[in-house]
């Protein structure tokens, strides 16, 4: 008898740790018509980071990202194991793809598991990640195994770890709160008809489908950041210590539908003379096919290396204040074409786990003088073409490496008060960089060569280059920075520029989820181009956010 009851209470106690193994595992689901059967991991969180939004079946349309809510110990679950991010960090994220034109809107979050499971029914293209025991095998949608692996197995990834349990733990309950199903559980048997139509009108309302043809228009999202600056500054002895409010950037966005969408960014930047003047940066239209192919057209930052598309005038998404000097704006003495009026091709191929991208525009060139960009004429019939290649290998997850290749004809300029005077020259304008975005580490890196040939001044050659290091500590975040521009002095284009090297120390505080400090020192050494040196010393606190 006593034996009978031990061997009861072990095997109560052994379906127990199995419930409790079986709460802690998550599947990966999609919908039965998908054909895949199996997913890596690394293919998961380029899916669920957006960087992959179609199915390689094209059937299946565009991926949809079947999002559970920001309070529920699913969402946990997928910062820990899926993006390796903290919350702040996954909203950060969102807002660089949307700012790098790579999305339209950040995905919804969805308020249940019961609404998520009809949602992946329903839409051909939708993913989600829940939680095992929600998954009954007769739950219409099909599970995929990650890496060969399914739920139960040795070594399976998608295991609730202490650390998502801990983040799970401090989830407020509440719409998105996990509901789970019995086995065999079905609609008609658990949901009467009113509870389904409820359901179903909350899918519709999620998903922004009602099935209608009734249209209020597309929806606009609108973002921008701004910030507010002090400093104290040393040049060559003389000393000032001003207060500087950065340019207001309002950038809107807005999904079109059938793969089109729409970007203006407009910046209301200050002037020495205390007035704002309106810039619109960026006017873009979009046609997305897929992940290997979209078009771009209107006017966009030029993809040379990383940081100019990557953050332009995000100064809240920039881990450091200012921009390095090679890629400093046109008005302010920049070496680059930041900007770029015409058309834009971009797209990326899978290559095992890793992603080859590309990009390639075509354009109106520079002017006779740098600043201003050509918007609506083109003072010479050649166009400026850009062309650059990038590389995600799968081995290192956050890094990516590259280079481009940008030419022009630049025309001549004979009028000594709109700039350097200069004959016809021919641009070439060589690019290289590398950038690696990991948990404990961040590092930037480009390279850029410029040769311009001319009839009389022959070929010249500048370049210019930076690194940047940061090492990301919780709320804070401590980088170096070295940036350096040199010029070659028989380049007329470039006569009023000056050679210049700078080291900057700082650190980033994130002191809210969408608001920033910053302190950084930094200090320059220049050669003048009329001859001669200066030293530049300053110390910048910067106060950015985000809205």
């Amino acid at each position: 008898m006593r034996l009978r009851f031990s061997r009861l209470v072990a095997g109560a106690l052994a379906l127990a740790l199995a419930s409790v193994a079986t709460a802690q595992e998550y599947v990966v689901v999609v919908h039965p018509s998908n054909p895949a059967k199996d997913v890596s991991m690394t293919t998961l969180r380029h899916i669920f980071k957006a960087e992959q939004q179609s199915w390689s079946d094209k059937s299946l349309g565009d991926i949809y990202l079947a999002m559970p809510s920001s309070k529920s110990p699913e969402y946990a679950f997928l910062l820990d194991k899926v993006y390796s991010m903290s919350d702040r960090e996954l909203a950060k994220h969102w807002v660089e793809m949307v700012y790098r034109n790579k999305i339209a809107a950040r995905p919804k979050e969805l308020p249940s598991n019961a609404i998520i499971l009809r949602i992946v029914q329903a839409k051909k293209g939708a993913i989600a990640i829940l939680p095992a025991a929600e998954v009954a095998k007769d739950a219409k949608v099909k599970v995929l195994t990650v890496d060969g692996k399914g739920a139960g197995d040795k070594g399976y990834a998608l295991v609730a770890s202490k650390h998502s349990m801990a983040m799970a733990s401090g989830r407020e309950d509440g719409l998105g709160t996990v509901q789970p199903q019995p086995a065999g559980y079905q609609d008609d048997d658990r949901l009467t008809a009113v509870e389904n139509e409820l359901l179903d009108l909350q899918v519709q309302l999620a998903t922004g489908d009602d099935g209608g043809d009734v249209s209020n228009g597309p929806l606009l999202d609108i973002s921008g950041f701004g910030h507010v600056q002090a400093s104290s500054n040393d040049v060559d002895g003389t000393t000032s210590n001003p207060f500087a409010l950065g340019g207001l950037d309002l950038f809107i966005t807005s999904n079109l539908g059938d793969g089109f969408s729409f970007l203006n960014e407009t910046v209301f930047e200050p002037t020495e003379e205390g007035e704002y003047v309106l810039d619109v940066e960026r006017v873009i239209a979009k046609y997305q096919v897929n992940d290997q192919f979209n078009v771009q057209a209107g006017r966009f930052h030029t993809t040379i290396g990383a940081w100019n598309e990557r953050y332009h005038h995000g100064e809240w998404l920039q881990t450091s204040i200012g921009r390095p000097a090679v890629l400093n704006f046109e008005d302010e003495g920049g070496l680059l074409p930041v900007h770029l009026i015409g058309l834009l091709v971009k797209g990326q191929r899978p290559i095992g786990d890793s992603v080859l991208d590309y990009t390639l525009e075509i354009g109106n060139g520079r002017g006779p003088t740098p600043d201003p960009p050509q918007i609506v004429v083109d003072a010479n019939k050649s166009k400026a073409v850009n062309v650059q290649v990038g590389y995600s290998p799968a081995s290192v997850d956050g890094l990516r490496v590259g280079g481009g290749i940008y030419t022009d004809s630049i025309p001549a300029n004979a009028d000594a008060s709109a700039g350097s005077v200069h004959e016809d020259l021919d641009e070439i304008i060589y690019s290289a960089f590398a950038t690696y975005f990991g948990s404990d580490w961040q590092v930037m890196a480009e390279y850029m060569a410029i040769n311009h040939d001319g009839t009389t001044q022959g070929s010249t050659d500048s370049d210019g280059f930076y690194i940047q290091v940061a090492h990301p500590m919780g709320e804070w975040t401590p980088y170096v920075r070295f940036d350096s521009v040199s010029l070659d002095d028989a380049d007329t284009y470039f006569s009023s520029l000056d050679d210049r090297d700078t080291i900057a120390l700082g650190t980033r505080w994130d002191v809210g989820q969408w608001t920033a400090l910053k302190f950084q020192y930094q200090t320059t050494d220049i050669d003048l181009a009329g001859g001669g040196t200066s030293d530049e010393d300053a110390f910048l606190v910067q106060w950015s956010f985000a809205f």
